[in-house]
């Protein structure tokens, strides 16, 4: 449906997207995910044809539309403000594209119909912008988009302005609509909770450059890149030295295949585990996250860890805990180089050492 073939841009010199090259097919969900500056919004405004790329080829249902103008595309775009004009009414707003386009009235009627009835507000159209709140505002510009009836919808963070619970439930109807219709969907985000529940598949950008690109079990259990694993999920960060096939983890000794040199291990908080033959630490601070607690601790040589694990099995705050990680992955010079585990694993359970 979508492909993207070195698509780059630059702005004074700067390159704000280099070489970017997907697919996306019909049906499919996938989100531009990235800190803020690193060229997802640049890449999406290129796709929708607001910004000429200066290199590469843009491709939609086999047509290259990389020179098409805007108006021309088979795309429309969710904007992170709504962009309704206050002084028309819902169905106006909502009409406008099938208006420009010169549809008659009694199609346009139907389609305007059908749009609200999708997005939940039938009984809206009457209504101006200023008489509604701002979740129902970011669904009038979704219909808006929807009763042009694109080939690609684009949406640029458009969920960001809004409270968490509302931004919750607007991802749970985005996604049931998308599954629903079929649509295919490029979704900017910098939000890494909102990608994992919407995408198909994440486009993980930094600094202009695509980094990876997967489904979101992915891009969590086998980051290719420690600027991947730091952006997705929380992570603890070893920096250690592999000599002989073992590396030293906050105290404890790993096993691993890897070639000996310095190396980066990276571990998740869930994925720590109590074992006698563990780095030893102390308990500084409990978060309760409800059915989990989030641990922060030091090891016993200076080392920072998070721990998430069970209300039923957490120690308080003071206890000595000796952890060893259940899962794992080495890095070296920022790219994913192997795995490791724990040298002579215990199966005695050694939480509490004093």
């Amino acid at each position: 449906m979508l492909r993207l073939t070195d698509v780059g841009k630059s702005f004074g010199g700067a390159q704000a997207v280099a070489a970017a090259s997907f697919s996306v097919v019909e049906g499919e969900l996938v989100c531009l995910l990235g800190p803020s500056g690193c060229g997802k919004s640049t890449l999406l405004r290129m796709i929708a044809g607001l910004t000429e790329p200066d290199t590469g080829v843009i491709e939609i249902a086999g047509q290259d539309v990389t020179t098409l103008p805007a108006n021309r595309r088979p795309t429309a775009m969710v904007f992170q403000s709504h962009a309704l004009w206050n002084h028309m009414t819902v169905e106006r707003n909502v009409s406008f594209g099938l208006r420009v386009r010169g549809l008659p009235r009694t199609e346009i009627a139907d389609r305007v119909a059908a749009a609200l009835d999708l997005v939940g507000l039938s009984r809206f159209g009457s209504r101006r912008p200023a008489e509604l709140s701002g979740g129902q505002a970011q669904r009038v510009a979704l219909a808006r988009c929807l009763v042009v009836q694109p080939k690609v919808l684009l949406m640029d963070e458009p969920f960001s302005a809004l409270d968490a619970h509302l931004r919750a439930n607007l991802r749970e109807e985005l996604k049931a609509l998308q599954r629903r219709l079929t649509l295919t969907v490029i979704f900017v985000t910098h939000d890494q909770e909102e990608a994992m529940e919407l995408a198909d598949r994440i486009v993980v950008m930094d600094s202009g450059r695509i980094e990876q690109i997967g489904r979101p079990n992915e891009l969590y259990l086998e980051p290719q890149s420690l600027t991947v694993a730091r952006f997705i999920g929380q992570t603890n960060i070893c920096e250690t030295t592999i000599a002989g096939g073992r590396a030293d983890w906050f105290g404890a000794r790993l096993l691993t295949q890897c070639a000996d040199g310095p190396a980066t291990i990276l571990s998740r908080p869930e994925d720590l585990v109590p074992a006698s033959n563990g780095a030893p630490a102390r308990v500084d601070r409990v978060t309760d996250l409800g059915p989990m607690l989030r641990l922060h601790l030091t090891t016993d040589d200076g080392g920072q860890l998070v721990w998430l694990c069970p209300r039923s099995s957490a120690p308080q705050t003071g206890s000595r805990v000796s952890l060893v990680p259940g899962r794992l992955q080495v890095y070296r010079n920022g790219e994913r180089i192997g795995t490791a585990e724990a040298a002579r694993p215990s199966t005695a359970h050694a939480r509490t050492l004093a």
